[in-house]
C-alpha cells in the first residue's frame, strides 16, 4: 500500500502543478463515442491524446492536449488565474485570484474548444455560493 501512494504521490509532483493553488483538474476527459462526427478525420494530431486501451468501449481524448497543443494557451491569465505551465486542464492561483478571474478562465477554455473542435467540454469543478 505504502509504494502504491509513493507511487501515485511521486507520479503527481512530476505531473501536476505543486507551486501554487488549484482546484484540482478542472475539465473531464472527452469519451471518443461523445466526439462530434470526423473528429480525427478533421483532427488527427489529436489521436496522440487518446487515454486508454484500443479495445476498451471506454477510451477517452485527454483536454489537456487541446487546451495546450491545440490552442496554446498554457500560461494564459486572467488577473491571477493562469492555465499551468506544467498541464494545461489545472487552473493555478499565481497570487491573489477571485473565483470571478477562474470562472473567466473556465469559460475561454470551454469556448476555444467548442470553436475550434466542436466539443464542449464539462467541468469537474463543484461552484459554491
Amino acid at each position: 500500500l505504502q509504494e502504491k501512494v509513493d507511487y501515485c504521490m511521486n507520479w503527481r509532483a512530476q505531473n501536476q502543478p505543486q507551486k501554487h493553488g488549484t482546484c484540482g483538474s478542472v475539465f473531464t476527459r472527452v469519451l471518443l463515442k461523445d466526439l462530434p462526427k470526423d473528429f480525427f478525420n478533421k483532427h488527427p494530431e489529436t489521436k496522440e491524446a487518446v487515454k486508454g486501451i484500443a479495445k476498451q468501449k471506454f477510451q477517452e481524448l485527454g483536454t489537456a492536449y487541446l487546451i495546450d497543443k491545440g490552442l496554446g494557451l498554457k500560461g494564459t491569465r486572467i488577473g491571477d488565474a493562469m492555465i499551468s505551465h506544467k498541464h494545461a486542464n489545472f487552473v493555478v492561483n499565481v497570487k491573489n485570484a477571485k473565483a470571478e478571474h477562474v470562472l473567466m478562465m473556465n469559460s475561454l477554455i470551454k469556448s476555444r474548444v467548442m470553436n475550434k473542435y466542436g466539443i464542449i467540454l464539462k467541468e469537474e469543478v463543484h461552484y459554491l455560493n
